[in-house]
């Protein structure tokens, strides 16, 4: 019996919906607020994103005669204690996270779902300081026809998210890194860490992704990564902050590019005994570029996004693309788990573009490839795109 054809995927009438740019707006305040200490002692007028947030939050609940927060310390409260599904905004049908809050409860951190609704307002990818950080470094490596030192940049990015003034004074020496091409950049992604994280000269690392823990208001670790806050808390490596004092990577660079990277480095070593594997190859052009037997070649890109539909919208930067047989988007398997219907609402937001999978699904296609061979769209004699 001939199967159904399958319907293509509604679009989205995302920039329609109302309430998108009002979360937009909030999710960048706190996000903002995040990086000002004691905000909640804030006098007026208040900062810009924080006003522009209230503002429009305040028109949406007069509209709708509803309570509104007042103040900065409301919005605060409101993000750490509303999920996504009891504000007052009219969001696109088929929102992956309405259980979802903009704070963490605890801890009053930005959560990945606020920071990515804060990037989906970022429109143009240039705007984003990833992105900005990445540039720069390609470009200055570029120059220099140094893939080796890009190379040692983004591996360091990747595995070193916290780090000592001291050590990373050392790491600027190493022989596989020009240090006059990423030193300034360099010192401006590793930040002071926060107080809060240090105990009488001890911080404490998630033995999951290596990123400070921190205390909650009950006095327990907590890492800042759902993924690690679901599988429960594993206490890694110590660090002696009197070192020189602590280097933390900023939040944006710790969400879009140590995380992605993280799994990036975690499939060059899974598929290297498959097929041939180039991390960040032309200065960034994919994440990693798979040859497979024949000379078929994989385009990878890794995100790790918790809503799909947000990571439907991602814009990418113009950039010179290597030619590839198949172009994919992988992100990780828990990621993918944790949201039914994952893959449908990326593909509904975005009909026409990259395939998606996870992490695993990719392992397990890249082997199916070389024991079964290549299926026709693949086949050697097709051309590059």
């Amino acid at each position: 019996m001939a199967q159904t054809p399958e319907k293509p995927p509604r679009a989205w009438r995302w920039d329609s919906d109302d309430g998108v740019a009002a979360l937009q707006d909030v999710a960048t305040a706190l996000v903002a607020l995040h990086d000002v200490e004691n905000p909640g002692t804030f006098q007026l007028p208040y900062p810009a994103e924080a006003q522009r947030a209230l503002d429009r939050l305040a028109l949406t609940c007069l509209w709708l005669r509803c309570p509104l927060p007042e103040s900065v310390p409301g919005l605060i409260e409101w993000g750490a204690t509303r999920i996504l599904d009891d504000w007052p905004l009219h969001l696109p049908e088929g929102t992956a996270h309405p259980d979802g809050r903009l704070l963490d409860e605890d801890t009053r951190l930005p959560t990945q779902l606020c920071l990515e609704w804060a990037a989906d307002a970022e429109r143009h990818p240039a705007n984003r300081f990833d992105r900005q950080v990445l540039a720069f470094a390609a470009d200055r490596c570029r120059a220099e026809d140094d893939q080796e030192t890009y190379l040692a940049f983004r591996r360091q990015l990747a595995k070193e998210p916290v780090t000592t003034k001291n050590k990373l004074s050392t790491m600027l020496g190493r022989t596989d890194m020009d240090a006059d091409l990423v030193r300034d950049v360099l010192n401006e992604v590793y930040r002071p860490a926060p107080p809060g994280s240090v105990e009488k000269g001890r911080a404490v690392l998630c033995g999951r992704c290596g990123i400070l823990l921190v205390r909650t208001r009950r006095s327990e670790w907590r890492c800042e990564r759902e993924e690690c806050r679901r599988r429960g808390v594993r206490e890694g490596k110590e660090l002696d902050a009197r070192d020189g004092g602590l280097r933390q990577l900023t939040r944006p660079v710790r969400q879009w590019i140590t995380a992605p990277g993280r799994v990036a480095l975690k499939l060059e070593q899974r598929l290297r005994a498959w097929c041939e594997v180039e991390l960040w190859p032309d200065f960034g052009a994919f994440d990693l570029r798979l040859v497979l037997p024949g000379g078929v070649v994989w385009a990878v890109d890794v995100h790790d996004w918790v809503d799909p539909g947000l990571l439907g919208r991602l814009r990418e930067q113009p950039r010179p693309d290597l030619a590839a047989h198949r172009r994919l988007w992988v992100v990780p398997r828990e990621s993918v788990t944790a949201v039914s219907g994952y893959r449908t609402r990326y593909r509904e937001v975005r009909p026409i573009g990259p395939e998606l999978l996870s992490d695993a699904e990719l392992v397990s296609e890249v082997k199916a490839f070389v024991e079964n061979g290549p299926r026709g769209r693949e086949a050697p004699d097709d051309r590059p795109q």
